[in-house]
């Protein structure tokens, strides 16, 4: 291979259209039969590739143009694009003049099919900033980027699947990021599993809800209980509707809140009666204080709440101080708010 064209600047020729003078058509570029090379090498196949980005600048994809990226720790591969599946080829390309365009990457760019590594993960541009340039290399701040490809991932909100970039994992990273992933999310099956059975039991027995302390742990784990399984179902199904994915977000941050609520409450109330060994919830003096707990418990959470809305839905709100509602997630995204706080 010459070393004006190394393999990063080369494209797979096999399958593409051949004329009687060796040259090749790829993606609407001739190229000469001088720029045809045998590549062979031992982690490759023999096979023959053309130099192309000299041309035009070129943009790596993850799979075939019909093809996407399918995203999980388990199993990992290129799938089939269906026709009900709504993909934006465009992506805002930064110009010389500075100025970012959207552009369709089919006509600004030849497109390159590499295979970078086993196990990738994509940048979020929700987390990480990132910047395409006109020549197709990468700028992404925060993080090191020596390799990426582009795939279609699916933004739960609008249904449509938009052009990111992946990059690599690291062995070591890999299985430490996976094993936590799934001890996390077997974990949280497992807390709401008992989270059910307690509350019901104390639904079921009577004997536990005598005073008012007893009262207001079961409206503390009613709280957390709804709040963890509206999590459960945000993390079992892949995919919302808009409407669906902000509704299960905006109910199940009130209940968090809500449970947060409910634990001061009970930290309050055991701190006020901690003298007394027992508090009948029947004499008017406590009703009122569990009336007024109980507004305070949920008011709180419903104006934290709409607060939440507010700045998850207006315009004249910056994005580094929304939740993070976007790509692959119907909950707060924490991992924005660690980076605006750096």
């Amino acid at each position: 291979m010459s070393p004006k064209c190394p393999y990063e600047n080369t494209v797979n020729l096999t399958n593409h259209q051949r004329y009687e003078n060796g040259s090749y058509l790829y993606e609407g570029l001739i190229i000469p039969p001088e720029n045809n090379l045998i590549w062979d090498k031992e982690s490759v196949p023999l096979h023959l590739r053309g130099c192309v980005c000299e041309e035009r600048p070129c943009l790596k994809l993850c799979c075939q143009k019909d093809e996407y990226f399918d995203y999980n720790w388990n199993t990992s591969k290129c799938m089939k694009i269906t026709s009900d599946m709504k993909v934006a080829w465009e992506l805002p390309l930064l110009q010389q003049s500075g100025k970012s365009e959207m552009t369709n990457i089919f006509k600004h760019f030849t497109t390159q099919v590499v295979k970078l590594c086993e196990k990738l993960e994509y940048l979020d541009p929700m987390v990480v900033e990132w910047i395409l340039m006109e020549d197709g290399s990468l700028i992404a701040y925060d993080i090191n980027i020596e390799s990426y490809c582009f795939s279609p991932v699916l933004d739960r909100i609008s249904g449509e699947y938009l052009l990111l970039p992946y990059k690599c994992i690291p062995i070591l990273d890999d299985i430490g990021l996976m094993w936590k992933y799934t001890l996390f999310e077997y974990s949280q099956y497992v807390l709401l599993i008992f989270l059910i059975i307690t509350v019901l039991v104390h639904l079921v027995l009577h004997e536990l809800r005598r005073n008012q302390g007893e009262k207001i742990f079961v409206c503390y784990l009613f709280s957390a209980t709804i709040c963890h399984v509206i999590v459960s179902i945000l993390n079992f199904h892949s995919y919302f509707q808009y409407n669906s994915c902000m509704s299960l977000g905006f109910i199940g941050y009130f209940f968090y809140i809500a449970s947060y609520s409910w634990l001061s409450i009970l930290c309050y109330d055991i701190w006020k009666h901690f003298n007394e060994s027992y508090v009948e919830l029947n004499s008017s003096k406590t009703l009122k204080e569990f009336i007024i707990y109980t507004r305070f418990a949920w008011l709180s959470a419903g104006l934290a709440t709409f607060g939440f809305v507010f700045v998850k839905l207006s315009p004249s709100v910056d994005n580094m101080f929304k939740p993070g509602f976007r790509i692959g997630q119907c909950w707060i995204n924490s991992k924005l708010w660690k980076l605006n706080l750096k």
